[in-house]
């Protein structure tokens, strides 16, 4: 997945703080839909996991706010385990 717009949306999520949809979409090329596809491809695979919660509070006071990565439609995205070894993975040089 290296140099994938998977892994550069992984890697995105994981810097923090949390991404708007419209200004992650940006920063990576795409339309709001095709960044919804991912996300849910990104989930399916095990690298994302949906918070069925609201964000309610500030995050710097929130628990989770190192493993979120963006709020969107009711659903706070947050990378897995699997999620954050991809990210580490695909930022170590090529042997």
């Amino acid at each position: 997945m290296k140099d994938s717009p998977l892994q550069l949306l992984l890697e995105r999520l994981a810097e923090g703080p949390v991404h708007t949809p419209t200004g992650l979409a940006q920063s990576l090329g795409v339309g709001p839909a095709l960044l919804e596809q991912m996300l849910l491809d990104l989930e399916r695979a095990g690298y994302l996991k949906t918070l069925k919660m609201s964000c309610g509070r500030a995050c710097e006071g929130c628990p989770l706010r190192k493993s979120c990565g963006l709020f969107h439609q009711g659903r706070i995205w947050a990378l897995t385990p699997k999620g954050f070894a991809a990210v580490e993975k695909g930022k170590r040089p090529a042997s």
